[in-house]
């Protein structure tokens, strides 16, 4: 074999079509392809860190210019192309012996070629190292024509996407502490009832939640409302069913999704211990009109998608509805307390167009909803409640020049809880104990005209950069319902309020050297009213810096400042359970209350170790201020302190994944720490784990099997202890007794103790058979399997049954009470099917 220098274009987009440039090449030299002849192989690797490279587009062509002739296919070609797989190989087979051109390029790299001289025999090995060169596109651009790590094509491995999404991942951001979703990691995660994007993302370091019932992310010993969900960029509020048990954005919905605990991107407004960036996904160019079902214990799902007017425009729509309410009627519906009716139910589509080579267009809508009628058993009764979240968005976005992009956006999102009805005060209540949620109504809503331009040059890493002007308007509204008991600045009860303003942002990324990037953003919003503490207008700077050192050692630092302006501050109306409710208040930002402000630090190393093993160490440091927190929703209680206070983290998070092969796996370890002050008080916070343990290990086992299984173990949530003296006619556990007026509530002087510590051990049986144009499958899920007796959310130290109220019983003589999880092994059962 004999080779020359490699050659590397200026840019990318020269690389990706210079194979068109033989096509007219032809001469009369032809080269046949008989059987039996030799074979061109090897991999293509990332230069410097060795790693794989999957999806690179692999040309063989004769040196000097020829024709393969081949009578399988029917006539004769110019080149021979194929792609790499996720190990990053290729190979051709048949190759008379001859010189021949190898030609590589992948989107992020320069394109390299080589002169191969082919022999009689088995053929060369080649490997061949890319070096990275960076493109920028538009953020959601990227996400949903560049990859969709969560729309996995029939047939294709789910471990064979997860490589080339982290890949993406590094080139599109460069804080190292951005963690991004893929298919397999949404089936290793083994989540709750049925696949769920927020229980994926409680498997991931720095991650946690509040018991296995509840699906919020607790990110970095922050409570859930300080994370900011995005789809498409526009905010959810609230995108959970069932009071926070399932995640109400179905993962058919969503082709990526990226999870950002640090410096999160510019272009996003709101978010505070972290942001969570959804993309929708587009249609895929499949025959006919494809269909796929998935049935669970919590009900049925479907989704759809086609691409029409030769692929220029495509749709994707789904739907998913429980089936409780079916099940408890056709099980006939006697339940003591009278009939019960529980429905959660959601719809999506996404459309796209090109209206032309330089203008495109997309549409978003979503909307999901939950209601509840009847009575529920020990919890409500005689209830009529409904609760859900709506977003729509439409872009248009066309291509000024040759080096600008410009897109236009008109968004909207809301989300809204209201109960209609109240018990009848006729007939007494089987159990005294059981709450009556009280008529409320609450709304937030958000609306934006956001306007953004960007480099649309495919070429280098100088002269990154992207600017927008957004006009955005957030509202909320409040009637009825538990009134919201503020303490600290005199701050008024939330019962309604508007926040209008104007953000202008701008970010640029520059190379520094050969193996350094800088990336420098700034977000500025000016208020059409005052805000506490911020005036006229504030400022979120933000920097980033990543390079290459050593032994195949990424680095990165990054500090920014972010603004949260609508924060949760108790539920709208009354809570049934530890912590379902339906809905919440919420503490706008205006003339009467400050916005929340949080700047972050954080510090980050990678390495790939191999071609399918990354290594990743984060240390962080969070520091906000004008944070609403509640010190006594550790307990149900009928009013809800908001008090306004200052936090401080820190912590460190460690991972190892396993990104591909027939086994996959993922370690992580964090430890966090958290204080709250307010006033003259200082709290560690409920949400805060010290220590936290992530593991999941997924293996092909062959014939369709996949046999999986995942290890979470949290240290104890803290939690300041609360006496608790009921009457003796009361249940000493049950909510009634909170609610008694008789009940003597008070507060231990003690520092915040810290409740049992959690863990439990999961496991997935999946298996899928593919069929000429459909396939169909099943999973099953078994949760704790070891039968650990775990406990959840302090309740309160109750006195001794029959204690008088008012006795002053103190801690000597009660009992610590904790919400029951699960102490059996739940088994679920799914079914998907596909066409």
């Amino acid at each position: 074999m004999r080779s020359t220098t490699i050659h590397t274009p200026v840019s990318v987009a020269v690389g990706l079509f210079a194979w068109g440039l033989l096509a007219p090449t032809l001469v009369a030299a032809q080269v046949g392809i008989p059987a039996g002849g030799g074979e061109v192989a090897g991999h293509v690797i990332e230069s410097g860190s060795r790693a794989p490279i999957g999806g690179a587009l692999v040309v063989l062509s004769p040196d000097p210019a020829g024709v393969f002739v081949s009578p399988d296919a029917g006539g004769q070609t110019s080149a021979l192309r194929t792609q790499t797989d996720a190990s990053g190989a290729y190979r051709f087979s048949n190759i008379p012996p001859g010189d021949y051109a190898l030609r590589v390029t992948h989107i992020g790299y320069a394109s390299a070629e080589l002169l191969i001289a082919l022999e009689r025999g088995a053929g060369p090995r080649v490997t061949i190292g890319l070096v990275i060169e960076p493109v920028e596109l538009e953020p959601l651009h990227v996400v949903e024509e560049g990859a969709q790590p969560l729309a996995l094509p029939p047939g294709q491995r789910p471990d064979s996407i997860s490589v080339s999404t982290v890949r993406l991942r590094q080139r599109r951001y460069l804080e190292t502490d951005v963690r991004a979703l893929t298919t397999a990691s949404v089936d290793a995660s083994i989540a709750f009832l049925e696949p769920d994007l927020f229980r994926t993302l409680q498997r991931l370091p720095g991650v946690s939640a509040r018991d296995e019932y509840l699906a919020e992310p607790w990110v970095r010993a922050a409570p859930w409302g300080r994370t900011r969900t995005y789809l498409d960029g526009v905010p959810l509020f609230d995108p959970l069913h069932l009071g926070g048990v399932l995640t109400s954005i179905p993962p058919d919905a969503v082709g990526a999704g990226f999870l950002h605990m640090g410096v999160r991107p510019t272009e996003l407004g709101e978010g505070s211990a972290g942001v969570i960036n959804f993309a929708s996904r587009k249609a895929r160019e499949r025959p006919g009109i494809p269909l796929q079902t998935e049935v669970t214990f919590t009900g049925i799902r479907a989704v759809t998608e086609r691409r029409f007017l030769g692929g220029r425009a495509g749709v994707v729509a789904g739907a998913r509805r429980s089936l409780i309410d079916k099940a408890v009627a056709i099980g006939g519906g006697d339940d003591p307390e009278g009939p019960f009716d529980y429905a959660l139910s959601s719809w999506f589509v996404h459309g796209d167009a090109r209206l032309s080579d330089d203008a495109d267009i997309s549409f978003t809508r979503l909307s999901a909803s939950d209601r509840v009628a009847g009575n529920v058993m020990s919890l409500i009764q005689d209830t009529d409640a409904s609760w859900g979240s709506d977003i729509s968005k439409l872009s248009l976005r066309t291509k000024v020049g040759d080096r600008v992009r410009a897109t236009l956006t008109v968004a909207g999102s809301d989300f809204g809880s209201q109960v209609s009805s109240a018990p009848d005060p006729s007939i007494t209540p089987v159990d005294p104990d059981v709450v009556a949620l009280t008529p409320s109504a609450s709304q937030v809503r958000y609306r934006a005209v956001q306007t953004s331009i960007a480099d649309a040059r495919h070429g280098g890493s100088r002269g990154r950069w992207a600017a927008g002007l957004d006009l955005i308007r957030q509202s909320f509204s409040q009637s009825g319902g538990a009134a919201v008991v503020t303490s600290v600045d005199d701050v008024p009860s939330s019962e309604g309020g508007r926040l209008e303003y104007v953000s202008a942002w701008g970010r640029a990324t520059f190379a520094i050297g050969p193996a350094w990037e800088l990336e420098g953003g700034l977000r500025a919003d000016f208020y059409r009213d005052p805000v506490i503490g911020q005036g006229d207008a504030s400022l979120a700077p933000s920097v980033t810096a990543r390079g290459r050192v050593g032994a195949g050692w990424t680095l990165s630092a990054s500090a920014g400042r972010s603004y949260l302006y609508a924060q949760q501050v108790g539920s709208a109306g009354t809570s049934f359970g530890p912590a379902f409710h339906i809905g919440h208040r919420w503490l706008l930002a205006g003339t009467s209350a400050p916005a929340q402000q949080t700047d972050i630090l954080s510090l980050g190393a990678e390495r790939w170790l191999s071609p399918s093993w990354l290594l990743s160490v984060t240390g962080f440091g969070r520091r906000s201020t004008g944070v609403a927190t509640d010190f006594f929703t550790d307990f149900t209680a009928t009013t809800f302190p908001a008090d306004l206070a200052r936090e401080r983290a820190f912590g460190i998070e460690g991972l190892v994944r396993k990104l591909a092969g027939p086994v996959t796996l993922s370690v992580g370890y964090s430890s966090a720490w958290s204080r709250v002050y307010a006033g003259r008080e200082t709290q560690t916070p409920g949400s805060h784990r010290a220590h936290q343990i992530d593991a999941t290990v997924l293996r092909s086992l062959g014939r369709g099997f996949r046999l999986g299984g995942a290890f979470s173990a949290y240290s104890g949530a803290p939690f300041h202890r609360v006496i608790i003296e009921c009457p003796s006619d009361r249940d000493q556990t049950a909510t009634g007794c909170l609610a008694d007026a008789r009940t003597v509530v008070t507060r231990s002087p003690e520092q915040a103790e810290r409740g049992p510590a959690y863990a439990s051990l999961d496991l997935l049986l999946d298996w899928q058979r593919p069929y000429d144009t459909w396939s169909w499958g099943f999973y099953l899920q078994v949760r704790n399997l070891t039968a650990t007796n775990n406990r959840g959310v302090y309740r309160g130290t109750f006195c001794n049954t029959g204690a008088p109220a008012g006795s002053g019983c103190g801690p000597v003589g009660g009992r610590d009470v904790f919400e029951p999880l699960l102490s059996i092994p739940l088994p679920t059962v799914g079914v998907r099917l596909m066409f």
